[in-house]
């Protein structure tokens, strides 16, 4: 119960943080404003040590559960965006004014141009947020909560238990190298699935060079 109690606030906590910067990272790229107007807020909350912002974060929404998902989606949130801005301004603008020719509407361009395109930027993103939200989870735990991977770390460290440190350690790795292996690498041959049959193409062209 006590890791699926982090695991809880982790999933919950990068919801909330990556949901809200995909959204800012389109308006940032649709609306010049809402660019001027989110940038430094971006800007500082990058710049800011991860940890002191976890504990601001506490101190403002409270050391409770919501206080948690608020430490881990305001720490991710910056790092999400910057990933995100770079990825809609690698956007294709021929495809952009194509889509619009032929009419497409705009669940259509998001669905099958944008998306598509920002895909590599997404995964990349959710890579880096993902093992930095599990540090700020156990931090925010460490703080806050009686029950979690973070309380298990100060309960060992308080009675001075070298072992528990160990195996939670392990247990942390575990639960990092899990998500990104059985869960997030086969989304992303999923996703990317329909980039096969161009790279199997491309690899017979060298093919046929080399032995020509």
């Amino acid at each position: 119960m006590r890791h699926v109690a982090t695991l809880r606030r982790l999933v919950i906590g990068l919801t909330m943080g990556y949901l809200a910067a995909v959204a800012v990272a389109m308006m940032m790229r649709i609306n010049p404003w809402w660019n001027r107007f989110f940038s430094p807020a971006v800007y500082v909350t990058i710049t800011a040590p991860s940890m002191v912002v976890a504990l601001l974060c506490l101190m403002v929404f409270g050391l409770s559960e919501f206080g948690v998902y608020m430490s881990v989606a305001i720490v991710i949130f910056p790092f999400v965006v910057v990933s995100l801005d770079e990825g809609v301004k690698a956007l294709d603008p021929k495809l952009t004014e194509m889509s619009r020719i032929y009419g497409f509407g705009a669940s259509d361009r998001i669905r099958h141009l944008a998306l598509p395109e920002m895909a590599p930027y997404m995964f990349s993103a959710f890579r880096n947020v993902h093992a930095l939200g599990w540090k700020i989870v156990v931090i925010a735990e460490l703080f806050s909560q009686q029950i979690g991977i973070g309380a298990e770390y100060k309960r060992a460290y308080g009675y001075f238990e070298l072992e528990q440190l160990i195996v939670w350690t392990f247990f942390f790795i575990v639960m990092i190298t899990t998500v990104e292996y059985v869960i997030l690498r086969p989304i992303e041959r999923r996703v990317f699935r329909w980039r096969a049959p161009s790279r199997r193409r491309n690899r017979q062209e060298r093919i046929a060079v080399t032995a020509s």
